[in-house]
């Protein structure tokens, strides 16, 4: 019984070699040579760990596993769907850099804000961009409202609609009335 109870210890108390050896990797800049579509993770908390751009996806930091990824089925086709899709390079420089600005910041605040804020993150973003393309930036929110829902907007419609053409979906509808009886339908 004694000596069944140390090798349970044992077991316990020794790191596992394989959990070691994985938790070492790190990302290697080398293999975006190899692999183009891969990159180190954007996300700061998984910085060594590996990304797939085309599927938007982390990967493990090994190579046979990144190899594998590149195989499958729907890396395939994420990567032949992203080659049919035309290149957009709508913006140069100078005045155009500014409006480019202009929409990542109204995707910015559409994404993670209140349209109110626009006004003032705009003027605390051309006082810190002196002599920057920052300082051309004309952005309130009558515009970030217009850029959202005709530029951003139709962008991400296209984008749905061609991924969601010739594949099943479902939709989701729920209604219902608020206190100030206002009848609300929404759709999902």
């Amino acid at each position: 019984k004694l000596i069944l109870l140390d090798s349970l210890l044992q077991e316990i108390t020794m790191p596992n070699k394989l959990s070691k050896y994985e938790s070492n990797r790190k990302h290697l800049t080398k293999w975006e040579k190899e692999f183009p579509w891969l990159k180190n993770d954007p996300d700061p908390l998984f910085a060594d760990e590996s990304y797939c751009t085309v599927c938007r996806e982390r990967l493990k930091p090994d190579v046979s596993g990144i190899k594998r990824h590149e195989k499958s089925q729907k890396h395939k086709e994420r990567v032949k769907s992203k080659n049919l899709q035309p290149s957009l390079s709508i913006y140069s420089t100078g005045k155009d850099s500014a409006k480019k600005a202009e929409i990542l910041l109204s995707a910015y605040i559409a994404t993670h804000s209140s349209i109110r804020s626009v006004d003032h993150l705009v003027d605390l973003v051309k006082k810190t961009g002196r002599k920057s393309t920052l300082e051309d930036i004309s952005l309130k929110r009558t515009k970030c409202s217009m850029v959202t829902k005709n530029v951003i907007g139709k962008s991400l419609q296209s984008e749905l609609k061609k991924a969601m053409e010739g594949k099943k979906f479902s939709l989701l509808v729920d209604e219902s009335t608020d206190v100030s009886s206002s009848k609300l339908l929404s759709v999902c």
